[in-house]
């Protein structure tokens, strides 16, 4: 899992300091030689500042990650395939489609997702060129035998749909799925931030304020008193959880 990087903290810092800086009654703010604390985030990620009390708020990040291969990796292993897939398939001009692919696994290098991209371009055109029924998709035996074999040691499923409601050709949507068993269970969001924070509750953060990156999804309404509860006799004096995204980008006390 990757730490977050300078533009990434400061948007995390960003929302964090907003909500902060309304609970206090404060005026704390990033500043831009100082803040930024990469090679001492064994104790603090960031470091905010109020000029007019002279005072340091120290915080030390952390993201709600149950599986950083199934929430990072393979995210990232699998849009390499699923754009130069996109892109080929736009330039024959088809009617408008839609693509659902799951990469039970993903190719683990450069040669292997072109390759992948090549079988599953030639495989989808086929379907969409070649099927009469209202699903693209449909089995051939004479050609899946045949072609099939190439992408199943990474595809488990693949659903080709025409969208009628959509006339422009050329449109392409394709989605994506990389669980490796369906269904794939998740933990839920209080499991998630409890796991991250215990994971820092041996060290000495006494004088930090722990936050919680909600990791690849906000946390949901429903668990937030469950957190709270959870947290309740947690070593640590002060916890906030933010959620990072576009659609909630906020920050609340845990503990």
């Amino acid at each position: 899992m990757a730490e977050p990087n300078q533009a990434e903290t400061l948007q995390i810092a960003e929302i964090f300091l907003e909500a902060y800086n309304e609970k206090n009654n404060s005026d704390f703010h990033w500043d831009n030689d100082l803040s930024y604390q990469p090679k001492n985030a064994a104790y603090g990620d960031f470091i905010l500042f109020d000029s007019h009390i002279k005072k340091q708020l120290v915080v030390q990040l952390t993201r709600a990650v149950a599986d950083p291969d199934r929430e990072f990796v393979r995210p990232k292993q699998a849009s390499l395939v699923v754009e130069p897939l996109r892109l080929g398939l736009e330039s024959q001009n088809f009617n408008a489609v839609s693509i659902y692919i799951n990469f039970e696994n993903q190719p683990s290098n450069g040669d292997e997702a072109k390759e992948l991209v090549y079988w599953l371009d030639f495989i989808i055109s086929h379907k969409i060129t070649n099927s009469l029924r209202p699903n693209y998709y449909s089995y051939d035996k004479s050609f899946d035998a045949q072609y099939m074999p190439k992408i199943e040691k990474y595809v488990s499923e693949l659903i080709i749909s025409p969208i009628e409601q959509i006339e422009q050709k050329g449109y392409v949507s394709v989605a994506y799925g990389y669980s490796k068993e369906y269904p794939e269970p998740w933990l839920d969001d209080e499991q998630r931030v409890s796991m991250a924070v215990k994971k820092k509750e041996a060290n000495d953060l006494s004088d930090c304020i722990l936050l919680v990156d909600s990791g690849h999804s906000p946390i949901h309404e429903f668990y937030i008193p469950l957190i709270k509860k959870q947290l309740k006799d947690s070593n640590l004096n002060e916890i906030w959880i933010v959620d990072n995204f576009s659609s909630s980008r906020r920050a609340f006390q845990v503990k």
